[in-house]
């Protein structure tokens, strides 16, 4: 049993993978005996609510994003002091650089550790500021005791962009299967609140709108493939220009819109870990999903995966599994899910997280 002190530094806590996962991960440390505040550079988010409902302190240090703001690491620090931690966990790529930054001064004897959950990047996607960004964080990648990748695609890209190699260690995102389960009951009044009839054929899209999730990729195959109605959700999707498809922005009742689907879909060109597809895949649906980062081993042969940026190749793979009759996707949902929760169990994963403290 830990008696471990940790303060997670996080960019923001809004609907997102990472926020989720630390959403996720920060009570089950806490049964392990892990003491944990969090510190969120950016003020809200629903899984600040979260956090705070489950008993966590949440600081919120008032920063903007893109903006550095020097009375947001005095927060910090104070934040530092008082706590008195010993390890300071940095989740994403500037609140690694902030957590670095002010834990040399406001708690030097504690220990550093990253998280980075991202693969490549393509430049032109992104601005010069998040490149600067990760520049500065491969510079200072001695720093830390470990950077933590939640997957050996993005262990080697870093490696490549230049982070130290003896700092990078993989620790594989864990599923919460008793929150991503198959949910019979709700189908029908979910694909009714949905306007979706129980014949339509439907792929569950969960993914913000950003450039490396494809999502005009992923409408363009879900158009070509015919007669599968996509229902995207993530923050932006209710932005999208997605024709007959349902966009909903984000939303809290993920689970439950999955027990209206009959697949789900990733579509991205490059990703690390993707969450979206293990909790489709825990929620009983087969996966069709692109060839990037740990895609081949999530998905394993509970599905399709297929060339990243290849829409036809994708639309082949969803009507493919359209095509099959209900039993026969329900059946290979039923091993999706088996497949999850012997190869991607949360407590593998806290235990890992756990012993990263200790040593």
């Amino acid at each position: 049993m830990s008696s471990r002190r940790v303060l997670h530094v996080i960019t923001s806590l809004d609907r997102g993978g990472t926020e989720g996962f630390l959403a996720g991960l920060a009570p089950k440390l806490r049964a392990r005996g892990v003491e944990q505040e969090i510190a969120v550079m950016v003020d809200g988010g629903d899984h600040a609510t979260t956090l705070r409902d489950a008993g966590f302190v949440v600081h919120e240090l008032g920063m903007s994003r893109g903006v550095p703001d020097p009375r947001g690491l005095l927060r910090l620090a104070r934040c530092m002091k008082a706590f008195e931690p010993d390890v300071v966990q940095g989740w994403l790529y500037h609140a690694n650089l902030v957590a670095a930054l002010v834990k040399s001064v406001a708690a030097p004897s504690a220990k550093l550790i990253w998280n980075i959950r991202s693969v490549e990047m393509d430049p032109a996607d992104y601005g010069w500021s998040l490149r600067l960004v990760v520049k500065l964080g491969a510079w200072l990648s001695r720093r830390p005791a470990a950077v933590v990748f939640n997957s050996d695609a993005g262990r080697q890209a870093h490696q490549n962009l230049g982070f130290a190699p003896d700092r990078l260690t993989v620790i594989q995102n864990g599923i919460d299967t008793q929150k991503f389960r198959p949910m019979p009951d709700a189908r029908a009044a979910m694909r009714a609140s949905l306007g979706l009839n129980d014949a339509t054929v439907v792929a569950a899209v969960i993914a913000r709108n950003d450039p490396a999730k494809d999502l005009p990729g992923t409408i363009a195959a879900l158009d070509h493939a015919g007669g599968v109605t996509g229902v995207f959700v993530g923050t932006g999707t209710d932005t999208l220009d997605a024709g007959q498809h349902v966009t909903l922005g984000m939303r809290r009742d993920v689970p439950e819109i999955l027990s209206a689907c009959d697949m789900v879909v990733l579509g991205s060109k490059s990703e690390g870990f993707p969450n979206a597809v293990a909790e489709g895949m825990a929620a009983g649906l087969p996966a069709v999903a692109t060839d990037v980062g740990d895609v081949p081993l999530i998905v394993g042969d509970c599905g399709r995966v297929v060339p990243a940026e290849d829409p036809m190749a994708l639309s082949a793979a969803i009507a493919a599994i359209a095509q099959m009759s209900p039993g026969e996707r329900a059946a290979l949902g039923a091993r999706a899910r088996a497949h999850i929760e012997q190869s991607f169990s949360m407590d593998v994963c806290v235990d890992r997280f756990a012993a990263l403290y200790e040593h």
